[in-house]
This record gives structure tokens, C-alpha cells and sequence, in this order.
């Protein structure tokens, strides 16, 4: 899917240049668009925008952006795998639903656990999370998957952020030329070291870092950024070999599994590596 969403702090946003940022990454997503304006006491807006790539529930009803309960509206890039087990986790908190779609589970989730709920979700995501309901200013809630496998990236200026999956669409949409940030193209070509931090090759345009969330305040442009998660160093594993065959088979099994709950059919490409090729016996 594609995603992009506009907070302008003082003015209303742009709805030519939202049309010209979201046909501009189209190509993410086949299946439909939606837009969705709200104002701020401020004088400005936020807007959500959305190009649909849909996996589950095909039908309209998981049209985005959505809004649950009339709370919380969102735009996302996702594929949370273990979606169907925190749905039945959260029916069980009281939680109903209408659609069969990991967007509405997300959205309850947000719901229940608030910024935490990430630390629950098996999958990979880049979405933004309006909540006009939260005690003080509302805020986007952002967040980009642990191992950064999702796009999300965003533009800071002192009247707007613009956050989007692709930075054409962020570019189309501020109506700017953008600028080479030559150290960091020579960084990244040139000394062909990893893109490991918020820069990108374009100057004043960031992307949000793997394992990252943020909360935008829709009144001051205040964004407060931290890491949810960082990967950890395991001991040795203890067992024999085959036991360490065992349960290495039993983790990629069960990764293979989630990933094939869909509402469509899946395909396989195979390289005829070894890891496409295990894919495959594992299908």
C-alpha cells in the first residue's frame, strides 16, 4: 500500500497537491484511494491519505483511511501476520468488529494498549494513527517496523510535516525541487556504508529509523521520536544439533505459515537459492 498524510498547524492542507502527492505512488496500491480531512482547533488540518493493495477482506469495508469507534483514524503500510490471534485476544477485552481486516485490529489495539500495542504485532508496518480523542493536543501516532522493511518517510517545515512512502509523493506535495544532500549520496555510494540513520540523499527530508515510533503534536510540530525495540544478543544455543535443527525448523515453519494467511492467492518466486528453495518445501 501507499500512505500519506499531511498535518499544516495553521492553514488548511492543499487538496490539489494531496491528489498530486497520492496519484504520484498509485503504483503501490490498485484496489482504491480514500482521503480524510480533519480540522484543527489551530485553524489547520491533518490529512490521511491512502492507495489500497488490498490482502484481506477485499471488500470495501476495508477501505482506508479508517476510523474505529470514531476515535482513532489511520493510514498504513502493513502486514501484521498474527492479526486474526490479537483480534481474538482483544475480543475477549470486550472488542467488536465489523470487518475482517488486520486495519481494524490495529486500530483496536491502538485502542487498548495505546504506543505499546506495536510490541505485540509479528509483522512489518509503516502506518500513522490519528487520535483526536486523547487527553490534550491530538497527535499522529507513527511507526515503522522493527527491522525497517516498510518505507516512512517525512518532511519537517515549520508550518507543516508531510509524512509518505515514497518521497516523490512528499516532494509533489510541498512543490519543491529537491535538493541532493551530496555527504550523505557519498556516504551511501561512495563509502558504501549501510543507510543506518534518519538521513536520506535529499536535504530536509528524513525517514523514520527502523524499530522507531514517534508522536506528532497536530498543534505545535512538536515530534518526539524513541526505539521500541532493539535486537538482542542470545547465548549460545545449549541444545544438541538436532535439537537446534528442530527448533530452527519450527520458527521458519511457522514464519512460512503467517505469511500465507491471505484473502488471495499467494505465489512463490523462486531464485533456486537455498531460501527460496526451503520457502517452497516448507509451502
Amino acid at each position: 500500500c501507499g500512505i500519506l498524510a499531511v498535518a499544516s498547524y495553521r492553514t488548511p492542507v492543499s487538496t490539489n497537491r494531496l491528489a498530486t502527492g497520492l496519484a504520484s505512488i498509485a503504483h503501490r496500491g490498485p484496489d482504491g484511494e480514500g482521503i480524510l480531512i480533519n480540522k484543527l482547533k489551530t485553524g489547520g488540518e491533518v490529512a490521511l491519505a491512502h492507495r489500497r493493495l488490498s490482502i484481506f477482506d477485499l471488500s470495501s469495508a476495508g477501505a482506508q483511511p479508517m476510523t474505529y469507534k470514531g476515535r482513532q483514524s489511520i493510514t498504513f503500510n502493513v502486514s501484521v501476520f498474527n492479526w486474526p490471534e490479537l483480534r481474538s485476544e482483544l475480543e475477549e477485552h470486550g472488542y467488536r468488529f465489523s470487518t475482517q481486516t488486520d486495519t481494524e485490529v490495529i486500530l483496536a489495539a491502538y485502542d487498548k494498549w495505546g504506543v505499546d500495542c506495536v510490541a505485540r504485532f509479528n509483522g512489518f508496518w509503516a502506518f500513522a494513527i490519528l487520535d483526536m480523542e486523547r487527553p490534550g493536543p491530538p497527535v499522529l501516532f507513527l511507526s515503522r517496523d522493527r527491522l525497517g522493511i516498510k518505507p516512512f518517510y517525512y518532511a519537517s517545515r515549520p508550518e507543516m510535516t508531510v509524512i509518505a512512502s515514497e518521497i516523490r509523493a512528499i516532494n509533489d506535495y510541498l512543490d519543491e525541487t529537491p535538493k541532493v544532500n551530496i555527504p550523505e549520496l557519498a556516504r551511501q555510494l561512495v563509502y558504501r556504508l549501510g543507510d543506518d540513520s534518519d538521513r536520506t540523499i535529499y536535504s530536509g527530508i528524513l525517514e523514520l529509523e527502523p524499530a522507531t515510533n514517534a508522536v506528532l503534536n497536530l498543534h505545535t510540530g512538536e515530534m518526539k521520536r524513541w526505539r521500541y525495540w532493539t535486537l538482542q544478543r542470545e547465548e549460545r544455543f545449549a541444545g544438541s544439533d538436532e535439537q537446534a535443527l528442530n527448533k530452527f525448523t519450527e520458527l521458519f515453519e511457522d514464519a512460512v505459515r503467517l505469511r500465507l494467511r491471505a484473502d488471495r492467492e499467494v505465489a512463490l518466486m523462486l531464485s533456486g537459492g537455498i531460501d527460496s528453495s526451503a520457502i517452497a518445501v516448507a509451502v
